[in-house]
């Protein structure tokens, strides 16, 4: 066994009985019992770590992080001739444009300069119509309906066109009107089962059928009227016909 390589010479004070148990194949297992030692042995014992014991002690620590390091000390080999193309430059840098060059530098220096009236100037309004031609034209010619309208701060009259004061819908459709059916549905079958014995104030059992699809659906009723089935039966709607693909 020593020139197998599976024992070796051994100086210890403490030796194990060593047993050789036969296999089912004619073969033999080595057993170290090692009971006699396991009773003497104390064996070591540690408490489970606890996050709330790892941070008390990292106070009044000075921490280092080595994760930046990884990019200092794990570098990945590159070709010499490819070393040129990895070179970049950042777009986003400060640079001096003159005056004249800078558009939008301009126009936000020009914002305190641009007036806007607050109020509408009727009066400018006023004296700007008095010698329009095309005004007196639509006036004489046009069915627009000008009024003269005065508005404050303004002692002339400014004509406005009142024809189109009413812009909102103001006129509706006649109510619809459906033919009634001359026959029964060509496309849903429809049968009344019962009475049947009252279950949940149900008495009866509408069944509807599509002559195309197959389809059954079965809808409860209280009562067999007119009606409650028609209310039923058009809860959900049935199309009058369907086109499927196969």
């Amino acid at each position: 066994m020593v020139e197998n390589g599976i024992c070796r010479p051994s100086n210890s004070s403490w030796s194990s009985p060593i047993h050789l148990v036969p296999k089912s194949r004619n073969e033999w297992r080595i057993c170290g019992d090692y009971r006699r030692l396991n009773t003497v042995t104390e064996p070591d014992r540690y408490p489970l770590p606890h996050i709330q014991d790892f941070s008390s002690e990292l106070h009044g620590k000075v921490i280092f992080r080595k994760i930046a390091l990884k990019r200092a000390y794990h570098q990945i080999p590159v070709e010499q001739s490819v070393i040129p193309k990895t070179a970049v430059i950042t777009p986003i840098d400060i640079r001096f444009i003159a005056g004249s060059d800078n558009f939008i530098g301009d126009a936000f220096s020009r914002i305190g300069e641009i007036q806007i009236p607050n109020e509408v100037d009727y009066a400018a309004i006023a004296e700007a119509q008095r010698p329009d031609k095309e005004l007196e034209e639509l006036r004489k010619n046009s069915s627009l309906s000008f009024k003269t309208i005065e508005f404050p701060g303004s002692n002339l009259p400014l004509y406005c066109d009142v024809s189109t004061g009413q812009i909102d819908r103001h006129t509706k459709s006649p109510i619809g009107q459906y033919p009634s059916p001359s026959g029964r549905f060509r496309h849903v079958n429809l049968d009344i089962v019962g009475p049947l014995p009252i279950c949940s104030g149900f008495t009866y059992l509408l069944t509807c059928v599509d002559r195309f699809t197959r389809w059954p659906e079965a809808f409860p009723l209280q009562n067999q009227s007119a009606s409650t089935v028609a209310e039923v039966f058009f809860q959900d709607g049935f199309p009058d016909s369907e086109y499927r693909r196969r």
